[in-house]
């Protein structure tokens, strides 16, 4: 959704959505536009809200303040958020 690599920075993902947001936000937007613009400025809110969460606290909902127990434990492995953005 916002284009950058697995290994971005902060400050590419913030540039990333900054650029889109101007693109689809639904008030740039008019007419039968609006709505399409509107669900995808919502879903980029979302991966933008997600990535940036993972790469402040990459461990967060691993179960584990250690990268080498997220195997491990109720849910198993589980997935690198940023292999979809």
């Amino acid at each position: 959704v916002l284009g950058v690599g697995a290994s971005c920075t902060e400050e590419e993902v913030k540039a990333a959505y900054r650029e889109l947001a101007k693109q689809l936000h639904p008030d740039v937007n008019q007419g039968c536009q609006r709505e399409e613009a509107s669900r995808q400025f919502q879903e980029l809110q979302v991966a933008y809200r997600s990535l940036l969460d993972e790469l402040k606290n990459p461990y967060r909902g691993h179960g584990a303040a250690n990268p080498g127990y997220a195997d491990q434990g109720w849910g198993g492995r589980q997935a690198d958020p940023r292999q979809h953005y």
